[in-house]
């Protein structure tokens, strides 16, 4: 990299962090080629790269947005791949899973505020209605532990958790047998919650997760079983 380039980078670093966290536009083109005396040509190279990165964001009419990066998708869109070559990786993605959930719960328990709690109950009576329908509950559900995830304090940690949550869900195929006692799991994370008893939370998460790898176990003989009707008919 030429030395103008090297500075045209480290200056457009601090300005990046300078306008990181509040999600500040970046100014104009023409201003930055005035402020650091380089070509458009030049500038346009740096940011290519930075929004490779995930840390610009550029939008029509908006200009050149700094962000935090996300690893949410990256982390989606490798393991995705991975999955399909062995799905049984689905144990160690929910171990990871476990390992971290659990370790937040007590952050999670005192950070939950009100109104937090109260959508959250709406979540959960929608939950029981479906339930008692036949109808699954998949935007709540997501709905749910999103919320539950953004109080864990930590940005990176938070992406991680969603990342997890969306790969399991996306690979589980079989539909649970029971939806009234799932959406009953929720409620118990819920009242442990607003009771900031973090004993009942760590037991109804853990006894959640608990299920989540019993339907991936159903899951695995279900589509070890559809493998093995299919050879057979093919013989």
């Amino acid at each position: 990299m030429a030395s103008v380039e090297k500075k045209l980078n480290k200056e457009l670093q601090h300005l990046i962090v300078q306008h990181l966290k509040s999600g500040q536009k970046l100014p104009t083109e023409k201003e930055l080629m005035e402020r650091y005396g380089v070509s458009r040509t030049a500038l346009r190279d740096v940011f290519a790269m930075y929004e490779a990165q995930g840390v610009i964001e550029s939008t029509q009419g908006r200009g050149r947005i700094a962000k935090m990066p996300d690893l949410t998708q990256q982390v989606i869109n490798t393991w995705g791949i991975a999955l399909e070559l062995n799905p049984e990786l689905l144990f160690d993605i929910l171990e990871l899973r476990t390992i971290v959930e659990m370790s937040v719960l007590p952050r999670v328990a005192q950070r939950m505020d009100t109104d937090q709690l109260q959508y959250m109950g709406m979540l959960v009576e929608s939950m029981k209605a479906k339930a008692k329908m036949g109808d699954v509950f998949a935007e709540e559900d997501r709905a749910f532990h999103m919320t539950i995830f953004k109080n864990v304090g930590n940005t990176l940690t938070e992406q991680l958790l969603t990342a997890l949550w969306t790969l399991l869900n996306s690979q589980i195929a079989t539909r649970h047998p029971d939806l009234e006692a799932v959406a009953a799991q929720h409620e118990d994370i819920l009242r442990a919650l607003v009771r900031q008893d973090l004993d009942a939370l760590q037991k109804s998460t853990s006894e959640q997760l608990a299920d989540v790898r019993y339907r991936i176990m159903m899951g695995m003989l279900q589509n070890a079983g559809e493998s093995a009707d299919s050879i057979a008919a093919n013989e």
